[in-house]
């Protein structure tokens, strides 16, 4: 069985999901984000949004993925909130995503959405908990 890699500098077990792959995953999305102000993903947003509610799963499942690996590469450091624990992040990805989202109102090529910007944020919350969770499993 292999074991986990461990962070030199807090000695706290990480999943080997950090690293390059994170790096590449954030240049994939920041490329589908740049080509979609473009104007240049028409195939490609024709076929997801061929699918039934195809472009919210997209969201959820590219943003939720993207909190994911930043919360691991941030070891699952976080902050209390309302009594929740909030992992940096999750935090970092909805603020982003939201200014994001927020700023396709200017853009000719694309339109705000609010059942995005709402399936963005249920993207976080879930895989900012998965990664919580992993994180807490690796740990211990």
């Amino acid at each position: 069985m292999e074991h986990p890699e461990v962070s030199k500098s807090s000695k706290v077990p990480r999943p080997k999901i950090a690293g390059h792959w994170t790096v590449a995953y954030v240049i994939v999305l920041l490329m589908i984000v740049i080509f979609a102000g473009l104007g240049r993903l028409g195939g490609v947003l024709n076929a997801i949004h061929a699918v039934p509610l195809g472009d919210k799963l997209a969201h959820f499942l590219l943003v939720g993925l993207l909190a994911y690996v930043v919360s691991v590469r941030l070891h699952g450091r976080g902050v209390r909130l309302f009594g929740m624990r909030i992992l940096y992040g999750g935090l970092l990805i909805f603020v982003i995503m939201t200014l994001e989202e927020i700023s396709q109102h200017w853009l000719a090529s694309r339109r705000f959405d609010l059942g995005d910007m709402l399936a963005n944020t249920l993207g976080v919350i879930v895989f900012s908990y998965l990664a919580a969770r992993q994180l807490k499993d690796v740990s211990s």
